[in-house]
This record gives C-alpha cells, sequence and structure tokens, in this order.
C-alpha cells in the first residue's frame, strides 16, 4: 500500500511538472497578434505601460510627435520575408537630411512605441532616418513564436540589408531595447551589410537560457531542473528553436563592432551583472553606460539628456552627423 501511494505520488508529480514545463513553453513563446498595427490604432497606441506610469505625462507627448511623423508622408511601410517564410512589417521615417540611419527593434511582447518614444525625436532631429520594425510574432508583422532574439537576429539582418540596398551610401545603427537588444547582437552572427557601423544595447540579457533559467528561478520560484530541460524540449520541438543555441556573451567575443550598452543599476528583471558581462565580452570596443535609478528599460526614461548625450556621442565617434 505504502509503495502504491509513492508511486502514485510520483506519477502526480511529474504530471504536475509536465503541465508546468508546457504552460512556461507556451506563456514564454507564443507571441500576440491579436492587435495588428499599433501605429493605426487609438488605443493601442496610447496605452501607457504600467512599469512606465510616473512617465506617463512626458511620454504622451512624445508619442502624439512619433505617431504624426510616422503616419506623414515622410514615412512608408517596408516589408521583408523572413528566412522561414514570415511577411514583416516595418516604417520607415525618412529624414529629409538623412546622415545615417538607426534601426529600432523593441522588445519582448512590446513595440516601437512603448521602447523607443522617449528618443525617437532626438535621434531623429540629430539627422537620422528611423526604422521602427515589428518583431515577428508582434504587431503587423507575422509570426506564432517569439525566440529571443534567435531568428529575430537574423530578421534584423534582412532589415539591415533591404536599408543598404535602398540607400547604399547611408551608414546604420543598430539600436535594441531588451529583447531587443539581444537581437542587435546576435544579428552580427547573420551577415551585416558593410553599412553597419555600430550597436546600441540597452539592457540585453546574455543569453536567451540565462534569462529563461533567471525567470523561472526569480520571478516564478520554480526550480530550473527539470522545469526549464523540458520547456526548452517543447521550444526545439513546436517552435523550431533551441535556447542554448546563442550566446550573447559569445557573439560579442567575436564581434569587431563597436557598441554602446545601457543598463539601469535597479533592473530586477534583466540583473545589472548581465549588461556587466556583455560590456567585458566587448572588451575595448564597448561603452558603458549605468543608469543609478532605472529599472528595466527606464534608462532613457530616468536620465533622457544623460542616456541621448551619450548615445550621440557614440555616434559622432563612429562616423555620424551631430
Amino acid at each position: 500500500m505504502i509503495i502504491f501511494i509513492i508511486l502514485a505520488f510520483l506519477a502526480a508529480n511529474a504530471v504536475l511538472t509536465i503541465l508546468i514545463s508546457y504552460f512556461i513553453y507556451r506563456h514564454a513563446t507564443l507571441g500576440n497578434q491579436k492587435h495588428g498595427s499599433v501605429w493605426e490604432d487609438d488605443k493601442l497606441f496610447y496605452a501607457e505601460s504600467k512599469k512606465h506610469a510616473k512617465y506617463a505625462d512626458d511620454l504622451r507627448g512624445r508619442k502624439a510627435w512619433l505617431r504624426r511623423m510616422c503616419l506623414s508622408d515622410s514615412a512608408e511601410k517596408l516589408h521583408i520575408t523572413s528566412h522561414d517564410g514570415l511577411t514583416l512589417e516595418a516604417r520607415f521615417l525618412k529624414n529629409p537630411g538623412q546622415c545615417g540611419i538607426v534601426l529600432m527593434f523593441h522588445g519582448y511582447r512590446s513595440n516601437p512605441v512603448q521602447d523607443f518614444a522617449s528618443v525617437a525625436r532626438e535621434i531623429y532631429e540629430a539627422g537620422f532616418s528611423l526604422l521602427f520594425p515589428d518583431q515577428r510574432a508582434h504587431g503587423a508583422s507575422e509570426g506564432r513564436h517569439i525566440s529571443y532574439g534567435i531568428f529575430e537576429g537574423a530578421d534584423a539582418a534582412l532589415w539591415s540589408r533591404l536599408l543598404a540596398s535602398m540607400y547604399p551610401s547611408s551608414s546604420q545603427i543598430l539600436y535594441g531595447v531588451s529583447m531587443g537588444a539581444a537581437t542587435v547582437i546576435a544579428a552580427q552572427d547573420n551577415s551585416l551589410p558593410e553599412n553597419v557601423a555600430g550597436i546600441a544595447a540597452d539592457c540585453s540579457y546574455t543569453s536567451p537560457s540565462d534569462i529563461c533559467k533567471k525567470v523561472l528561478r526569480y520571478d516564478y520560484h520554480l526550480p530550473t531542473f527539470p522545469i526549464y530541460n523540458i520547456a526548452a524540449f517543447l521550444t526545439k520541438k513546436f517552435a523550431g528553436f533551441d535556447f542554448d543555441c546563442i550566446s550573447c556573451v559569445d557573439v560579442l567575443k567575436r564581434s569587431s563592432l563597436p557598441i554602446i550598452i545601457f543598463h539601469g543599476k535597479a533592473d530586477s528583471f534583466v540583473p545589472y551583472k548581465m549588461g556587466e558581462a556583455l560590456r567585458d565580452a566587448a572588451s575595448d570596443r564597448a561603452v558603458f553606460l549605468s543608469v543609478e535609478n532605472a529599472s528595466h528599460a527606464e534608462s532613457s526614461l530616468a536620465e533622457r539628456e544623460k542616456y541621448m548625450d551619450n548615445f550621440l556621442k557614440f555616434a559622432k565617434n563612429i562616423g555620424f552627423c551631430h
């Protein structure tokens, strides 16, 4: 009888572990396309992020400017087809005095408005044209799964090559926030055109597996083994990618491009030590800006002047106008 009870307990525990792992896989990788394009939906465009609530008044005016510009005759919709056949969409805001192009990649379950309204106007007025892609499985872009920069890095390289073909004499900066930062780092392993002069990475994690394990352990208070292992197996089987197949640290060790890395010291989601690890991997090619009181993806909001001064100085140092 005791043996039966033990076996039943073990079986129930195994089933529960598999169910939890399946939930983690679905929650972590399935994108959200039900809203469509953020640019044309009033409610979605002006939605206020809870985590940025204290900056809402400032952001409202910046969003209004960004929307007006991206729906004007100065902007156009662009499309690419990904390596796996998805149609991806972006808004391209052409600057009449274009001295370069900044490609701006948003983060996980976010959009270009939430992640770049705080800085878009300053970068545009410094002379840059701006590209705002909807990452796969976000916004108006197709796709079912979010791959934490793995497939998104290949997508970013395609966007870069498209703009290089359109503007062969214009240099580029690939700029991303959170998962978008991992995207632009990973893009360096995907045959970028010579137009790319530098990378800007705001609060990137060190690898997809590192951030998934961190969230399991500290945010969900779950053991990484065996839940991560089962979720990773399900992801590989059903979403077609391996969380362990890329390391942003390793990419930066191989890369030769200059990079500016931003990270908030109060970031509890992507730990500050991950930003330090990326800085160390890039070595003397890295400019590192730590922002004292910024939580996740808040550096440009908490200290915008310092943030923009460093971004534009970095751009100038790698050959862009300012």
